[in-house]
């Protein structure tokens, strides 16, 4: 694979990479501070999809290092870049917290699928594992927005 082409493919793997990290931090934000008549059943929900987002950012860091480049995880510059809305602070209301994991996860998908295009031809095993981590993502949707009818 040429130079420029790995580096076209780490770099958007870096930016899937800030997404699923940020997305989890605000996943177990909301897990810890939601009130409510759903509250036994939101968490342990929030927590799976926590796990997923872990497995996530593991697969997609090695699949970078396993195309030469380094990862980079640090906080700092995953808020400086990927421009979400900060979760509300303190407690969220059980369908309020669902609500904006819901937005979230769809705000993510989104720029990994405009991401995942370029993709397809180029590294066909970073394409699949994208394609396994947007079926895990797209799922969760579907879950939570089943709490919410």
């Amino acid at each position: 694979m040429p130079l420029s082409s790995a580096q076209n493919i780490t770099g958007a793997l870096q930016l899937n990479l800030q997404s699923y990290l940020l997305l989890s931090s605000q996943v177990k934000q909301a897990h810890c501070n939601v009130v409510g008549p759903k509250f036994l059943s939101v968490p342990p929900f929030l927590d799976q999809v926590f796990a997923e987002l872990q497995t996530a950012i593991d697969d997609t860091a090695e699949r970078i290092r396993q195309l030469g480049e380094f990862p980079s995880g640090d906080v700092r510059l995953v808020a400086l870049t990927d421009g979400a809305d900060a979760l509300p602070d303190g407690k969220l209301e059980d369908d309020l917290a669902v609500e904006v994991v819901i937005a979230r996860i769809a705000e993510v998908v989104k720029g990994v699928r405009t991401r995942l295009g370029p993709l397809e031809d180029e590294d066909a095993v970073s394409a699949d594992m994208i394609h396994s981590q947007l079926h895990s993502l797209e799922k969760s949707d579907w879950m939570l927005e089943s709490v919410l009818a």
